[in-house]
């Protein structure tokens, strides 16, 4: 039986749908340099201050970025895949949270490798850290497992 999914990540799915498609349109527009879709991602004050993982994202944004990948890796054939670049902490009105850039790019290409800073993952050894990105997440030492209590 699979695993289910995290409800908070289920209530993103509409405006992640929506962001998603803005970016396969752009990618479409010009598939050399794909453009990136953007969207905000409100979040409670108290979380940037308390609630931050390990990634230094707060849940709502860590459940964005789940709803993101699920949509692009879960549901059907994998075609693309993104890539999630989070702005500053700003406040909009009176609320608060963080523009995000998404970027598909088509899946197995090499344009994605070259556009991160990163590089490819290599075998995690438990070592190195969520934030430098030199961790990943893998089951039962997820990123957002250390959450800080609040």
């Amino acid at each position: 039986m699979p695993a289910a999914r995290d409800p908070l990540s289920v209530t993103y799915d509409t405006a992640v749908r929506r962001v998603l498609l803005a970016a396969i349109k752009a990618h479409q527009m010009d598939p050399d340099r794909p453009r990136a879709a953007r969207t905000f991602v409100y979040s409670r004050p108290r979380d940037f201050r308390d609630g931050l993982d390990a990634g230094g994202l707060t849940k709502d944004e860590r459940a964005f970025t789940r709803s993101v990948y699920y949509q692009t890796d879960k549901t059907g054939v994998k075609v693309w895949s993104a890539r999630l670049d989070w702005g500053k902490i700003e406040r909009r009105g009176s609320r608060w949270g963080r523009q995000v850039r998404v970027r598909l790019y088509v899946y197995g290409s090499r344009s994605l490798a070259a556009a991160s800073k990163r590089g490819a993952w290599s075998i995690d050894e438990g070592s190195g850290s969520f934030a430098a990105g030199s961790r990943r997440s893998l089951p039962g030492a997820r990123v957002d497992d250390s959450r800080r209590a609040g």
